[in-house]
């Protein structure tokens, strides 16, 4: 599994948006697979609620510069988050955007 990003990850204010990462294949992910964007974009506002997609992609477009501490401050969260995860979940390629 990849970590697939709806808005492409050089969008530094979206990069480590939680509504814009998901469990994606490799296939999906990848060249061949283009990440997928139709699907992508389709799931992400039958998951969060219509205008989702649009919401990410607007927010993608301002300016986002992370310094030392929020950095170190996000590592802390998503750390806490993956041993949640994988306490309560098990992937499978079905989760795949």
């Amino acid at each position: 599994m990849d970590c697939g990003h709806g808005v492409k990850r050089q969008h530094m204010a979206t990069k480590f948006h939680e509504k814009n990462n998901h469990a994606q294949c490799k296939i999906c992910n990848g060249p061949a697979g283009g990440g997928r964007q139709k699907e992508y974009r389709e799931e992400m506002n039958k998951r969060y609620g219509p205008g989702t997609w649009e919401e990410i992609d607007l927010l993608s477009r301002t300016v986002c510069k992370l310094g030392a501490f929020e950095i170190s401050t996000m590592m802390f969260y998503f750390k806490e988050e993956i041993k949640k995860l994988k306490a309560t979940k098990t992937l499978k390629e079905a989760d795949c955007l």
